[in-house]
């Protein structure tokens, strides 16, 4: 059962593909990080800030089976969501 960690950590995973595709040598101060409603009224100086905007149940697969665990134990299926973020720069 995924937590706010996990979806923390989505959070991160993006601002690191980000960070690693960014050129260094004409964006030496940027900055890249994930941002809170109240923090816009405080932007960055150089950089790209992400901020998760909704989050949606996913209906293109909202009707999966009971997950079975190794021992025939059954769980209650998994809720996919959809993430929406807000990535301003």
């Amino acid at each position: 059962m995924a937590t706010h960690n996990a979806i923390a950590a989505i959070g991160q995973a993006i601002l690191g593909l980000l960070a690693s595709a960014c050129p260094r040598p004409e964006f030496a101060a940027a900055q890249f990080e994930l941002y809170q409603g109240r923090q816009f009224q405080t932007p960055l100086d150089e950089g790209i800030t992400l901020y998760l905007h909704r989050i949606t149940p996913a209906n293109n697969i909202r009707n999966l089976p009971p997950r079975v665990a190794p021992d025939g134990r059954r769980y209650r299926p998994s809720l996919p969501l959809d993430l929406h973020y807000l990535l301003t720069a």
